[in-house]
């Protein structure tokens, strides 16, 4: 995939697997853990609500537009059915609706009925995760996801190391995110979704150049409002 311009970007590079993916499942990978199946301390639905936003602006059918006082979704082409069953029924939602902030849409799309399980099921039907039930305080049983191809999930943290750690002596990097990389990395670090991807001392080092990578995707910056306000929320009810 190229942005357009010239040049390469990390999209042109053979990154892999991940490639194949929608962004949904990818960061669905990286909150799974990969043993017990279940969502890693902090996951929130908003990552995988964002992610579908994400993917209808990389396919051209919404916008981001923003002004001096507002940023809203413009929808460009939400009567043209994708091939993917959630992407076109969160362009019904579009096409229905008066225009919304990005937050707002996500708010939305994440009360996708069974959303989570949904994103899950399909990466169970590509033989990547598996879909089986553990015990929870004895007496609760719940849906759980663990991994049996851990080459996909090894190639997105590849290929997030390789935009991160960019011109690193130790890495192999250096090229400009092309535009799906870059809604992939804002989500990850919008949705708390890094761990996997860099150790402490790495994400402490790398932090400058993560926050330039991102600060102009508003995505996945809605995404950490979101996560947050919700964060906040509760520790007010809390307390």
């Amino acid at each position: 995939m190229h942005d357009g311009g010239q040049g390469t970007t990390v999209d042109d590079v053979p990154a892999g697997r991940d490639k194949r993916l929608p962004l949904q499942e990818g960061l669905f990978l990286l909150g799974v853990r990969a043993d017990k199946g279940s969502m890693v301390a902090g996951w929130s639905s908003y990552t995988i609500g964002g992610a579908l936003l994400a993917e209808l602006v990389l396919r051209g059918r919404v916008e981001i537009e923003k002004t001096r006082w507002k940023t809203r979704v413009k929808v460009i082409d939400a009567k043209t059915p994708t091939r993917d069953r959630m992407l076109n029924e969160c362009l019904t939602r579009l096409r229905d609706s008066k225009p919304r902030s990005p937050g707002a849409w996500i708010e939305r799309f994440t009360r996708i009925k069974s959303l989570k399980h949904r994103v899950a099921g399909r990466l169970c039907r590509r033989g990547i995760l598996r879909a089986t039930r553990r015990s929870v305080l004895v007496v609760f049983r719940v849906r759980a996801y663990p991994e049996m191809d851990a080459r996909w999930r090894e190639d997105i943290i590849g290929r997030l190391r390789y935009v991160i750690l960019a011109g690193d002596e130790d890495t192999a990097g250096g090229g400009a995110p092309g535009a799906r990389t870059t809604m992939l990395l804002s989500l990850a670090e919008g949705g708390g979704l890094l761990r996997p991807v860099l150790g402490r001392k790495e994400r402490k080092s790398a932090r400058r150049r993560l926050k330039e990578l991102v600060k102009d995707e508003p995505v996945g910056r809605a995404v950490k409002q979101l996560i947050q306000q919700a964060a906040a929320a509760a520790a007010s009810a809390s307390g």
